[in-house]
């Protein structure tokens, strides 16, 4: 399969009956919203960006599912590798962000739930605090 470019910012890489991966490309400086309403990783290849409340940075990776999280790229921008299950493509995956941090008119309203956002390297950080 060619790569096959969704949007600007979204690029599907592979699609199966089981998974989707896409590659996604943010400007310097802009403001998004990674909408997840299945399970769904993002792991950061270059760049950087600030996700809730810590940054990202190359090698690290977010997990989110049924929830919605807010990524503000830094100063050179990000790009990431998507990937989320259920093999159909997610057509309101990434929602580019106005200033005040609300997403664009247009894009009907979702019912916000619990968040289960949360950091791969918890493992590791549980590992050094004698947490096994």
């Amino acid at each position: 399969m060619q790569p096959n470019r969704l949007t600007k910012e979204r690029t599907l890489l592979v699609s199966s009956p089981y998974f989707v991966f896409e590659k996604i490309d943010l400007p310097p400086n802009s403001a998004w919203c990674l909408g997840a309403d299945r399970e769904t990783w993002l792991l950061v290849l270059s760049g950087g960006a600030g996700t809730g409340s810590f940054d990202v940075i190359i090698g690290d990776a977010v997990f989110v599912q049924s929830d919605r999280v807010n990524i503000h790229a830094g100063t050179i921008g990000m790009v990431g590798l998507v990937a989320y299950t259920d093999g159909g493509q997610a057509p309101h995956l990434l929602q580019r962000l106005k200033q005040s941090g609300a997403m664009d008119a247009g894009r009907p309203q979702e019912v916000q739930v619990p968040t289960s956002l949360t950091r791969a390297k918890t493992g590791a950080n549980e590992r050094t605090s004698g947490n096994n």
